[in-house]
């Protein structure tokens, strides 16, 4: 799976998972953009005393998320376990990066590259495929009610327009999380005003897709982007843990008083996440509250 960030690789993954034999198996994924490059072949492989992702998705899927950040040592082994059908899963990749100019570079292994590249869908950002956004948001809204177990909630022809109208820098994972703000908000059917702000005020603005801003010094901009990551992986990984905050730092490979002080930093309370029944699709952003 070929794409920008957010266009929708590990949905399309999964629904190819959901409609083949493997279906009702374990789909796992690992992202490779996230681990050190010394601890890919072990949650790959596995080691001694425990199994790795290979081994655990027996007669499912794994799906390699940036599948050209593994090690070239790892890409060889992988290479070597596909080759010999030494793994009964089926291995899925995707991928931001340039793979192609990755080997010419000698950064990935052809050989690798031309076994998972059999069959390579192209995700296109969602801009260049606004029809498909009307789907795209009944079928986030659906699931979040399921999850949360709320009545089902309909789009109104005014919000259809505004999505309409829109860029989606964010491509579809800013769509989903439009959805589950209209979801909290909504009551029966969503409106124009359950969106979030920036929607709304860009598409009554008729701004354009790229703003003529001057742009910050490096380590400013950096600092923004870093920034914006911590919020939402946070928030994402309390959602899942339902603020618990052992289970959180367990889950992210850092010491509790690690993570204790990014929360700090960003004003994020764990306590606001307990009980929240939200899966794994539906994770939102960050939420900043004031520090005790």
């Amino acid at each position: 799976f070929y794409g920008p960030s957010g266009t929708g690789r590990e949905l399309a993954a999964r629904y190819m998972h959901s409609i083949s034999e493997r279906r009702g198996k374990p789909f796992h994924i690992l992202d490779c953009s996230f681990f050190p490059a010394e601890a890919l072949g072990t949650e790959l492989f596995g080691r001694a005393g425990s199994e790795g992702l290979l081994a655990a998705a027996a007669d499912g899927s794994v799906l390699l998320e940036e599948v050209g950040r593994l090690p070239v040592p790892v890409q060889n082994r992988l290479e070597e376990v596909l080759a010999a059908g030494a793994t009964r899963c089926r291995v899925l990749a995707s991928s931001s990066s340039d793979l192609p100019l990755a080997v010419r570079d000698g950064a990935f292994q052809e050989t690798l590259l031309d076994r998972l590249a059999r069959a390579s869908v192209i995700m296109e950002p969602l801009s260049r495929r606004m029809e498909d956004i009307p789907v795209l948001a009944s079928h986030f809204l659906d699931t979040i009610c399921q999850i949360n177990e709320i009545p089902a909630i309909g789009l109104s022809a005014e919000v259809l327009e505004v999505l309409g109208g829109y860029h989606w820098p964010g491509n579809i994972r800013e769509l989903r999380n439009a959805m589950e703000q209209a979801a909290i908000l909504a009551s029966g059917t969503v409106q124009p005003e359950d969106l979030p702000a920036r929607i709304r005020e860009h598409v009554q603005s008729g701004a354009l897709v790229v703003e003529a801003t001057p742009l910050e010094p490096f380590r400013e901009e950096k600092k923004k982007i870093v920034d914006a990551f911590e919020e939402k992986y946070l928030s994402d990984l309390l959602l899942r843990k339902r603020g618990n905050v052992t289970a959180a730092a367990e889950q992210a490979g850092m010491l509790r008083s690690a993570l204790q002080r990014l929360l700090r930093k960003h004003r994020i309370r764990s306590s606001e996440y307990r009980g929240i029944r939200v899966g794994r699709e539906t994770a939102g952003s960050a939420r900043k509250l004031p520090v005790d």
